[in-house]
Formats: C-alpha cells, sequence, structure tokens
C-alpha cells in the first residue's frame, strides 16, 4: 500500500512492512509553520483543531506544532475545539493574538467552523493577526470563493505537501495539457505512488503464483531504488516505517498564499516551488 494523502504522525509502530507514504508527515509541517512564525515575529498564538470522528489528522498536526514551539510561546497560546468557536471568541477577549492557526480536519463542517471563526474574530476584535491553515484549506470551492478582498482570510497561508511551480516542470505542463487544469498535491502524490508500484513490479524477477514473494520483491525494490524524477522530486523511504525521506531535490512541504485576483493559491516567495 502506497497512501498519497496520509501524513499523521503515527504514534506506534505500523503493523505492516508493506505500508509507505508518499506525503510529508506533519512534523516537517510544524517545523514550516515554526519558521514562519518565527520570521514574523509572532509569540501569542490561537491554535484551533477538532476532536470529530475524523479527527486524526487535525489532532495530529496539532500536536506536533506544540512540540516544536518554544516553552515561551507554547505558554502563551491557546487551544480551542471548533465545536464551539463562540466560547472560544468569549475567552479570547482580554488575550492578545498574533497568529490563528486553522487544523479542521477533511470535514466541510469543520472547515467552515474554522473560516467563520476568522470571519467573527475579525468583526470582534482589532489587529492583524497571521492566519495560517493546514492542508485541508486548500480547496478552491469551500475557501477561495468565500474570501473577500482586505479581509484577514486574504492574507491566509496554507502549509501543503508540494505545489506546482511557478515554472512548470514538463511533467506538470504535459498535465495540465491532458486535463486542462494545474494539477494539486493530491494528484502529483498519486501519480508518484502509481508510479512507484509499476516500476518495482518491472524490476522484479516474475515470481508466479508465489504471492508472497511478489510482495516482498515489490517492497524491497520500492526500499531500495525508489523513485527518480517523480512528479514530486526523488523519493526514498525510510526502512523503519515507510515514511518519506525529505531530499534536497524533492519540492514538497511548501507555504501557499492566496492569489484573490485569481481565485487560486500560489507559493510564497522563497518557496522552493517559487524558483
Amino acid at each position: 500500500v502506497i497512501s498519497t494523502t496520509s501524513t499523521a504522525v503515527r504514534q506506534t509502530e505500523i503493523p505492516s512492512r508493506y505500508v509507505f507514504r508518499t506525503s510529508p508527515t506533519d512534523d516537517m509541517t510544524a517545523r514550516k509553520w515554526q519558521d514562519y512564525l518565527d520570521n514574523n515575529s509572532a509569540r501569542h498564538l490561537v491554535m484551533l483543531s477538532d476532536s470529530g470522528d475524523n479527527s486524526e489528522y487535525s489532532q495530529s498536526l496539532r500536536t506536533e506544532l506544540e512540540n516544536v514551539l518554544p516553552t515561551s510561546i507554547k505558554a502563551q497560546s491557546y487551544n480551542c475545539d471548533l465545536s464551539d468557536i463562540s466560547l472560544s471568541l468569549n475567552e479570547l477577549e482580554a488575550q492578545p493574538v498574533d497568529a490563528i492557526v486553522l487544523i479542521p480536519s477533511d470535514d466541510r463542517d469543520y472547515i467552515d467552523q474554522a473560516l467563520s471563526f476568522v470571519d467573527r474574530f475579525e468583526s470582534r476584535y482589532n489587529g492583524t493577526p497571521l492566519v495560517l491553515g493546514g492542508d485541508t484549506l486548500y480547496n478552491s470551492q469551500q475557501v477561495l470563493e468565500r474570501i473577500s478582498q482586505n479581509s484577514l482570510l486574504e492574507s491566509l497561508v496554507v502549509a501543503v505537501p508540494w505545489h506546482r511551480g511557478q515554472q512548470p516542470t514538463a511533467f506538470e505542463q504535459a498535465a495540465e495539457n491532458l486535463w486542462q487544469s494545474a494539477i494539486n498535491w493530491r494528484t502529483a502524490m498519486g501519480y508518484d505512488a502509481t508510479q512507484l508500484l509499476i516500476t518495482a513490479a518491472e524490476q522484479i524477477t516474475p515470481c508466479g503464483n508465489d504471492v508472497q514473494s511478489c510482495r516482498d520483491a515489490i517492497r524491497d525494490s520500492i526500499l531500495a531504488d525508489g523513485l527518480d524524477g517523480g512528479a514530486t522530486g526523488d523519493i526514498q523511504f525510510r526502512n523503519n516505517d515507510g515514511n518519506r525521506q525529505v531530499s534536497e531535490s524533492s519540492r514538497i512541504s511548501v507555504l501557499v498564499g492566496v492569489n484573490l485576483a485569481e481565485r487560486t493559491f500560489e507559493c510564497l516567495e522563497g518557496e522552493s516551488c517559487a524558483e
């Protein structure tokens, strides 16, 4: 199995050595956020996550961000659940806010609650805090279409596993020609997962009806060779957990901002996809 969208940091060892992930894990996103917050001198954070039935991603990313925050900033930060944003807004009344970090799970209701929090915060309080979001907010229909000019959400910065380059690669251009639309990170991660399996299957010695030998051979090939020149860069995996290793040639874990005129996201200056 090669997952293309799973990012949550596993709290226990995976039960199988046959599971891989092309997406980077949440600890990488947390470090990316921490650098951004530090560069913008943000000291008082509000982190909004949820505890719904599908909250593993939300809880994982919040935990990883807390793990990399300096003790002084974590002590001045406020955590709240998206299930009751009215209560959270009331509790923030006397607190300074330098940044709002939105970490909803992939649920339309929670995404809407996260966006509503920012709208209601803006209508009640002065100031222009930074607004950061997890990759569940990388959704043009639900997110971009409700952002208005000069609103706090116009400055939304989203952390995504991958983003198309300002100078498209041959693959990106070919994909855009095929689909008549620019591809997103889910498509790119899925393409690389497919190529990994195809390449490994082509390289192994035919193993007939011995299914276990085939599984082992494909796994060993993926671990040994990975994938060179994938849509998201070169890919290698860690042997102990199947997570993706970070290589200098990979364009993964990047920050994107809102281009309101085009109703799309674009890579922030200084990110690898802006080169």
